[in-house]
């Protein structure tokens, strides 16, 4: 009994939420101040880097060919699945933490840890990864002279993780982390101005491009547009999904946007439509000028203009590499301290990193603690083995956030749950009735009832037993598809099948894609066991698909709304699902090794220093979005 109730202790906690009051959805100790332009270009600048200057090149050149165009189109359109998932929530729950506070409020405490220590695991390696981009493309400006030194003093320990020493990379973190401790004001100012350089030499790029296009090149008899076919195009897809990453950065200013229901979900929106303009322009320049089998891997846009006869262009283009990927760095540090704050002041990580600098008005400790370790991380190790990992990370945070929008979309309001105590009480008294339910019966009582007489009578009772149980869940799933019928409102039992569905949506998915992918080869060979597999798979996902979408939705207006549901957000969540499947399998150990530590700081200290276990408005009944709504819309206008 004392193990049990340990057990169910631990399960509560696990899944105990986090609730937004009236009195602080919008307080915050950090000082609010940005601006929805601000919020543009600090999103600007986080996705707009190595993607425009790297990416393109490496992905027409070796994986879609002129069509590269079309896998930006394609890896826009996922992102811009998960994006309008962000600015609903963000819409919501105007707080700093981005997909883990979201996680909170909606899923549970765990799965919020999880997703908040991935997403310190993300801007870490990401910071530490653009860093050393950042010094070698620098160096490939100076002709190679400052990698050849460092490599010649310091030999690379080959077959591990660690590298020559890149001193350089560990400055340009330190400098990006001091102007990030200053103050939200002077580093999105910095921001500004970085970013501002690299549109314009984005734009110059294009614009003085279109004097050199041939259009021979995307008719060349090696393939002409699709010179990698179909094929091509999506796995050119799935890499360029990774220069969309960054709108979330945007998400983590929560508590430092002036007008965050309105801006935040604005900036998210605008941002990733002039990425996504950005990108097809370029590639669409890029394969024009220069054929796509003669571009350069490592800096395409600097080669492509001496290959046309214009080689002075290529230091504009330096300029606007090293300003892009300063604002990149600068994107990746910023909500580091965000999510550590988030996560510290909830009490589920070490509570001394949530303190605030007076002055400064920034989590100043935990600014710079991690923002040493990342610059560590640039100096010295290969970040060639560790940046898959914040993939893993983005990917697994992206899909909870389309899963919260989804659950709370379908989540009874105040006024419905009001009124569902009556419901309730008429729901027991029918399954007392149908002997569904014996709460009325003393534990004795149904001791006796169900205790067997003989064993011929307890293997009728199993075989019964198992009948039941088939019966039950043919009848539970009837009830999902007809449950709207008797309610236009969602209510609490409504709500809780849209919950289960979602998690079968999640478990399936992977089942099916992980079939696709690992036994693809199988499959076309005609393996019949696979085959039936992926068949159940995909009857199973369709039958809880429909399941949702036969659930009423709440009618509680917001400021911004997710377009088409549930089928919008369960492509993101089957879009990522995909995604993560396609990384290699070392990213997933690693990724496990995170975790454990992870998992070790939670269950040693956070499970029991959380604010959900001292507060008992923690352990509310989930929150409709009608509470959510009307928190921030009150506290907004009192601070108006």
């Amino acid at each position: 009994k004392k193990m049990a109730s340990k057990v169910s202790g631990w399960l509560r906690s696990f899944t105990r939420l986090k609730t937004v009051s009236d009195d602080t959805v919008l307080k915050s100790e950090l000082q609010r101040c940005l601006s929805t332009f601000d919020l543009i270009t600090l999103g600007i600048g986080g996705t707009l880097g190595a993607g425009v200057y790297v990416v393109t090149g490496q992905v027409a050149r070796n994986i879609a060919g002129p069509a590269v165009i079309f896998s930006f189109v394609i890896a826009a359109i996922t992102s811009a699945l998960a994006a309008l998932c962000y600015a609903e929530f963000s819409s919501r729950v105007p707080r700093a933490g981005s997909a883990y506070t979201y996680c909170y409020v909606t899923v549970g405490e765990l799965p919020a840890f999880v997703i908040g220590w991935n997403l310190i695991l993300e801007y870490l390696i990401g910071t530490a990864s653009i860093a050393r981009s950042w010094s070698g493309y620098l160096d490939s400006i100076i002709g190679g002279v400052y990698i050849n030194a460092l490599k010649s003093r310091f030999p690379s320990m080959t077959g591990g993780f660690f590298a020559y020493p890149d001193f350089l990379a560990f400055f340009i973190t330190l400098i990006a982390v001091t102007i990030i401790a200053i103050g939200v004001q002077k580093s999105s100012s910095t921001n500004i101005i970085f970013t501002t350089i690299n549109l314009s030499v984005i734009i110059f790029i294009v614009v003085f491009g279109l004097f050199y296009v041939n259009v021979d090149n995307w008719l060349q008899p090696n393939g002409g547009f699709f010179p990698y076919g179909g094929g091509g195009v999506l796995a050119g897809a799935a890499t360029c999904f990774y220069s969309f990453v960054g709108f979330d950065i945007i998400a983590t200013t929560g508590e430092e946007a002036d007008n965050p229901k309105k801006s935040i979900p604005a900036a998210i929106i605008i941002s990733l439509a002039i990425c996504c303009v950005a990108y097809i322009a370029i590639s669409i320049v890029m394969t024009l000028m220069v054929p796509y089998y003669m571009l350069n891997e490592n800096a395409a846009i600097s080669v492509m203009f001496e290959q046309v006869g214009v080689p002075f262009v290529k230091y504009i283009v330096s300029v606007g590499a090293i300003s892009g990927l300063s604002a990149s760095l600068m994107g990746c540090i910023f909500p580091l301290p965000r999510i550590i704050y988030a996560m510290a002041n909830d009490g589920l990580i070490f509570q001394f990193l949530a303190r605030i600098h007076p002055k400064t008005k920034t989590p100043l400790l935990a600014v710079y603690l991690f923002g040493i370790i990342a610059a560590l991380l640039a100096m010295l190790f290969s970040i060639e083995h560790l940046v898959e990992m914040m993939s893993i990370g983005t990917l697994l945070a992206y899909m909870l956030v389309s899963c919260c929008v989804l659950i709370l979309r379908y989540r009874p309001d105040d006024q419905q749950r009001q009124s569902e105590s009556p419901m309730i009480d008429n729901l027991q008294d029918f399954s007392t009735d149908s002997g569904l339910s014996t709460s009325n019966k003393t534990a004795e009582e149904q001791r006796k009832l169900h205790q067997p007489e003989n064993s011929e009578e307890q293997s009728n009772s199993t075989q019964l037993s198992h009948i039941n149980r088939l019966r039950r869940c043919v009848s539970s799933y009837t009830h999902l598809l007809t449950s709207q019928q008797n309610s236009s409102v969602p209510t609490a039992q409504t709500s809780r099948a849209v919950t289960t569905a979602t998690a079968l949506i999640i478990v399936f998915s992977f089942c099916l894609f992980a079939v696709l992918i690992h036994g693809y080869q199988q499959l076309r060979n005609g393996n019949g066991w696979l085959i039936i597999l992926a068949i159940i798979f995909t009857v199973v996902l369709i039958f809880a698909i429909l399941a949702v979408a036969f659930q009423p939705q709440s009618h509680v207006v917001i400021p911004f709304k997710a377009p088409l549901l549930p089928f919008m957000p369960i492509l993101s969540i089957m879009a990522n699902i995909y995604l993560m499947l396609m990384l290699q399998p070392v990213t997933w150990v690693r990724f496990v090794i995170w975790l454990a530590i992870g998992f070790s700081i939670y269950f040693f200290y956070g499970i029991s220093h959380s604010h959900a276990q001292q507060d008992t408005g923690y352990e509310q009944l989930p929150q409709s979005a009608q509470d959510l709504v009307s928190a921030t819309s009150d506290q907004q206008n009192t601070n108006e």
